[in-house]
């Protein structure tokens, strides 16, 4: 898992640049903007964002190469051990067989994401999106539903507050 942990990171690193330069190009202060305002702004904050995920991808695969076995064996590398015992609470079933493979997740994922994007315009965006994230947490087994409803909730009026009031930036 190393190996992939490397390329995707090396991947979002690249990826993380090309759109940096790319947001280099969208119009700035010599046109008019001033920098807050300007269109290339966000994709390059985006875009920094991403290629520092890829970073840490990088850093971990070379750092860490125990991390999928520690998270294999019950042990939880991310040092949250309230999260641990949450689960063990009986609160939360194990994972299927099924959800063990990399295929279904994947599809899964595209599945979830295109029903996402299709429903973009036709039920307002903070449902949308609330249905979204609520539904990956629970399809994925994140936590369970009053807790994946929350963050689902909290994240959707956070995104849209955030576009909408700060940035301006109408959501459909």
């Amino acid at each position: 898992m190393e190996k992939k942990d490397l390329t995707s990171g090396i991947a979002l690193v690249l990826t993380g640049a090309a759109f940096f330069a790319g947001s280099l190009l969208l119009p700035w202060k010599d046109t008019g903007y001033d920098w807050f305002g300007a269109p290339g702004l966000v994709p390059a904050i985006l875009a920094v964002l991403i290629a520092l995920c890829g970073l840490r991808l990088v850093i971990r695969s070379r750092k860490e190469p125990d991390f999928y076995a520690r998270l294999a064996a019950g042990e939880n590398p991310l040092l949250c051990p309230e999260e641990n015992e949450d689960n063990d609470s009986g609160g939360e079933t194990a994972r299927p067989a099924w959800m063990e493979k990399e295929r279904p997740r994947a599809v899964l994922t595209v599945a979830l994401c295109c029903t996402y994007v299709l429903l973009l315009g036709r039920v307002p965006y903070m449902a949308a999106t609330a249905a979204f994230i609520t539904g990956f947490i629970l399809l994925f087994r994140g936590a369970g539903i009053l807790k994946a409803l929350f963050i689902g909730g909290t994240a959707s009026v956070s995104i849209w507050f955030v576009f909408y009031k700060i940035f301006a930036v109408f959501l459909p």
